[in-house]
């Protein structure tokens, strides 16, 4: 299993630099093959429609092969605000399609979100998981 970790704000900055270079496909694909991408610091500053964009080509393909885990400090209901423009909410909500349906939500503080949804045969526990 091959397993990769990147902060958001380091992954948007070498998606930029690597579109200058030309290298931009290459590491798109590189992200989009990995077993397990985590990204950390989801949102911690919101994201351009351009940031956005590229985090939809990441994860667009892993939505029915491979795994990723967002970590963050915000509730998932307020992702859209944070996610690229008003005038293209569409892209926002097309990024969070891609993450909430087949997605945990595991709050530090609470244990498994009541509202998320949990994927076919899988065994929360209410009230956290056990460590």
């Amino acid at each position: 299993m091959t397993v990769r970790y990147v902060r958001i704000p380091n992954l948007l900055n070498a998606l930029a630099v690597a579109r200058g270079e030309g290298t931009y496909l290459k590491l798109i694909k590189a992200y989009q093959k990995v077993d397990l991408l985590i990204i950390d610091e989801f949102l911690l500053t919101p994201m351009s429609n351009g940031q956005a964009n590229d985090l939809l080509e990441i994860i667009e393909p892993r939505t029915e092969r491979g795994s990723i885990i967002f970590c963050t400090q915000f509730e998932p209901d307020g992702w859209n605000e944070c996610i690229g423009t008003p005038e293209y909410e569409t892209l926002s909500d097309a990024v969070i399609d891609r993450i909430r349906p087949n997605a945990y939500e595991i709050l530090i503080g609470g244990g498994v979100h009541e509202g998320a949804a949990r994927p076919q045969g899988s065994q929360g526990r209410k009230g956290g998981w056990e460590r």
